[in-house]
């Protein structure tokens, strides 16, 4: 049997790590999908989407699953607890890299025959544009202005008196 005792330190460490992670998909969940689909149901003047977001939802079981793992090799259970706990592990981990060619594969060109049919132009050429890997669209091509940010975008919206986009 393994030292118990630096099982149950690296434990400690390795569920703190892993609630950490926890957190910050949960976070990412609500800052990208569940603001995301609110700003594409209110027809909002300007979306972001990130198509790799689905991807943090499916990481939950994997992060779960390892806390887990980590509870179960602390507590000294019997072999069959811990092949249990590690196929459940493997499988999770399966599943988060299918989601990940699913989000890459699918979602990502997705957008581009969804966005356009919602009413949406793609733009990327806003200020604090992050990275490649976030699409922006706007409601009206014409607010697509190299430099200005999305809050500009809204205010411009707003000025125009469209009620479609307040």
């Amino acid at each position: 049997m393994h030292d118990i005792q630096s099982i149950r330190k690296n434990a400690y460490i390795g569920i703190l790590l892993t609630t950490l992670a926890l957190l910050s998909c949960a976070l990412l969940i609500n800052e990208t999908i569940i603001t995301t689909t609110h700003e594409i149901k209110t027809r909002a003047p300007v979306v972001r989407i990130w198509p790799m977001a689905p991807f943090s939802v499916l990481c939950l079981p994997f992060l779960l699953s390892l806390t887990l793992l980590y509870i179960v090799k602390a507590i000294p259970c019997k072999q069959r607890m811990q092949t249990k706990t590690e196929g459940i592990l493997i499988k999770s981990l399966i599943l988060c890299f299918i989601s990940a060619l699913f989000c890459l594969l699918f979602l990502a060109p997705l957008q581009y025959k969804a966005m356009p049919k919602l009413g949406y132009t793609h733009c990327n050429l806003l200020q604090g544009h992050p990275n490649m890997y976030f699409t922006d669209w706007v409601k009206t091509p014409e607010w697509c202005v190299r430099g200005k940010t999305r809050e500009w975008v809204k205010e411009q919206a707003r000025l125009s008196g469209n009620l479609e986009n307040p």
